[in-house]
This record gives C-alpha cells, sequence and structure tokens, in this order.
C-alpha cells in the first residue's frame, strides 16, 4: 500500500478514519471479528503505518447482513451493561450518519414529496388554459391533451398506491 496524502493523516487524526482497534473498541467486538467483518474493504489510508477506515464504510461491513442474521443488531452482547453501550454506540453511530447527510428523516421527505405532487399537479391543472392562451392550440386538441393528461394521471396515482417502482 503507497502512502496517504496528508489529507487522509489529518482525517485520521481528526477521527474520520478510524483503524480496527478502534472500530473493535467502539462496537464493543473482538479485533479478530472486525477483520473478519472488514474482509475485502481497502483501507481509505495508512495512519503511523496501520489501514485506517472510513467509518460510513467500515460500519456497513461490520452490520452487513450477512454477519447479523438480517437485521444489523444480531451480535449485541447479552450482558445488560454491555448491551446498552452497544446500543448507545449504535445510536452515536446514527446521529453520525445524520449529520454527513446520509439519514433523512421520513416525515421530512414525506412533507418534500407531497409538495413536489402538489406542485405538478397544479401545473397539470393549468396546462389547458396555458395550451389554448399561449401555444394556440385549437379546443379540440385542447380536450384531446386534457384526455391524455388525465390518463396519465390515473396510472400514476395507479402506480403509487400498488407500490409499483415507477422507475421509466
Amino acid at each position: 500500500m503507497k502512502s496517504p496524502p496528508g489529507n487522509a493523516v489529518r482525517l485520521a487524526e481528526a477521527g474520520a478514519l478510524w483503524s480496527m482497534n478502534q472500530l473493535a473498541r467502539q462496537f464493543k467486538m473482538d479485533r479478530a471479528t472486525v477483520k473478519r467483518r472488514l474482509g475485502d474493504l481497502a483501507p481509505a489510508a495508512l495512519h503511523a503505518g496501520h489501514p485506517v477506515f472510513a467509518l460510513d464504510q467500515a460500519v456497513d461491513n461490520l452490520f452487513a447482513a450477512e454477519h447479523t442474521g438480517g437485521d444489523g443488531i444480531g451480535d449485541l452482547p447479552t450482558d445488560p451493561f454491555k448491551r446498552r453501550a452497544a446500543v448507545q454506540a449504535l445510536h452515536d453511530l446514527a446521529n453520525y450518519r445524520e449529520r454527513l447527510g446520509e439519514l433523512v428523516d421520513r416525515a421530512q421527505v414525506e412533507q418534500e414529496m407531497a409538495s413536489m405532487v402538489r406542485l405538478m399537479s397544479a401545473a397539470l391543472d393549468t396546462m389547458p388554459d396555458e395550451l389554448e392562451a399561449n401555444a394556440g392550440l385549437t379546443p379540440a386538441q385542447v380536450e384531446e391533451a386534457i384526455r391524455w393528461t388525465e390518463g396519465k394521471r390515473r396510472d400514476l396515482v395507479a402506480r403509487l398506491e400498488s407500490g409499483e417502482d415507477l422507475d421509466v
């Protein structure tokens, strides 16, 4: 492995890059378990001659479904105090990922999506008037555009209600 750029060293010193020992300590795992779970994940850099990993990538590997039985918390200790510490570490990780912008509040996303749908609906509602006034369409052409638009609206609503993937 080649020597890391100076920026990687600063990131490691700032805590953005974590060593295997730091990950093992933080998540209450044996170092061998951390090494096994990190598997083929390439280190983000070398710090003091040791590999260091980007926290988000390391956590994805540490708590991947194949290691934890699918729920991401399968290896929590049974001792109540250790379990609480592990859950706190997971909570801290979620807060960290939220600060990075990787996690977004569901209600906020739903509000933004609803606003977008309202804006699109309003645009479709005013489209016939715009077509007639600004595009010079005849009333018959506007009626055909309305029928086509209403059909597409019904299809979209049906797909949304069915939970179907909306990829084009």
